[in-house]
């Protein structure tokens, strides 16, 4: 008997509502041992280098696990790819070089040697690609190519330092990033937050301060962008803000950079730069700030649903039904 479309639907429904009802099936974040990681960097002080090397931490501040233990190379800018499952970091010992790991540290490769070390790098939402800050232009660089596609940015008299701190929208339309221009009497100003399409086109500056803006970072579901600003403080904090650069709004104003979001979009991990250097959580609705372990440059690990079958006979990830032809 052939089933039509909508008797499709109700068996894979009831087929679904049976797996769900299995008593000894369960749901969880994959890789739930991981899914609150959180990564950063941390100095290692008997290298006598002032080097670092990459480290995990839960989100509760428990389980601190080193990832790297390589002393001789500095590090920056550690990020996980969209799936959690690699991490995406620079190295710079006189030439900034790009590197690819798994997300347990193991099988390290290079992913592209000259690479601008000084920023961080941004994946594309389908782990395809990295962006990173260039001078005037946004590089794109194509993980399976190899190749690299130069972005120009197209704001009137930008200055020719580099563009800072290029985020990826998770759309994969747009791009945030900060910028400088130079006055008419050829100063350069203080950066600002822009966006613009991953082609160049159609730019907005989101923010317009005397003071420092920086370092942008997009909402799990787009629809705002966490960034540093240094207009309240001197010491700087955390601000957020709509995607079209409305309601701006503090969040801290006690020395925070480098917000990353957590993958449900309640919470922040920051670094806190006071008497050391911490790695701090803070709800987005506001609260006090929770440091959790010494370090900086933190990247809170994405995370995905599957179902796990506690006594292993069983796993399973879901992702769509096809139903007449199409995906819904």
């Amino acid at each position: 008997m052939k089933l039509s479309n909508s008797m499709k639907f109700i068996v894979c429904t009831t087929i679904l509502g049976l797996i769900f009802s299995f008593g000894d099936m369960t749901w969880q974040e994959k890789n739930s041992a991981s899914a609150e990681q959180i990564m950063f960097l941390l100095t290692n002080k008997d290298s006598g280098e002032g080097t670092e090397d990459i480290w995990t931490i839960h989100s509760d501040g428990t389980n601190r696990q080193p990832l790297t233990n390589t002393p001789d190379l500095h590090k920056g800018w550690p990020t996980w790819s969209p799936d959690g499952a690699e991490i995406a970091f620079a190295t710079y010992e006189g030439i900034g070089t790009l590197h690819l790991m798994d997300a347990d540290g193991g099988n390290l490769t290079v992913l592209k040697k000259d690479y601008t070390a000084s920023t961080r790098p941004a994946w594309s939402p389908d782990g395809g690609k990295i962006a990173y800050g260039g001078t005037l232009f946004i590089m794109i660089f194509d993980i399976r190519t190899g190749k690299v596609e130069a972005v120009r940015v197209p704001i009137h008299r930008l200055s020719g330092s580099r563009i800072h701190d290029v985020a990826w929208s998770p759309d994969g339309h747009r791009l945030a990033f900060a910028a400088k221009v130079i006055d008419l009497a050829g100063n350069s100003q203080a950066r600002d937050v822009y966006v613009m399409n991953v082609d160049g086109t159609d730019l907005q500056q989101l923010t317009q301060h005397r003071a420092e803006d920086d370092a942008p970072a997009w909402s799990p579901d787009g629809q705002k962008i966490a960034f540093v600003s240094y207009r309240n403080v001197v010491e700087g904090g955390i601000f957020f803000m709509n995607a079209d650069g409305s309601s701006i709004a503090e969040l801290t104003n006690s020395g925070e950079d480098y917000p990353s979001w957590s993958p449900d979009g309640t919470q922040l991990a920051c670094t806190h730069f006071g008497t050391d250097v911490h790695i701090g959580i803070i709800n987005v609705n506001g609260g006090d700030l929770k440091l959790i372990t010494k370090g900086y440059y933190p990247s809170w690990q994405p995370s995905g649903l599957v179902a796990v079958n506690p006594v292993g006979r069983f796993v399973s990830t879901w992702g769509w039904v096809k139903v007449g032809g199409s995906t819904k």
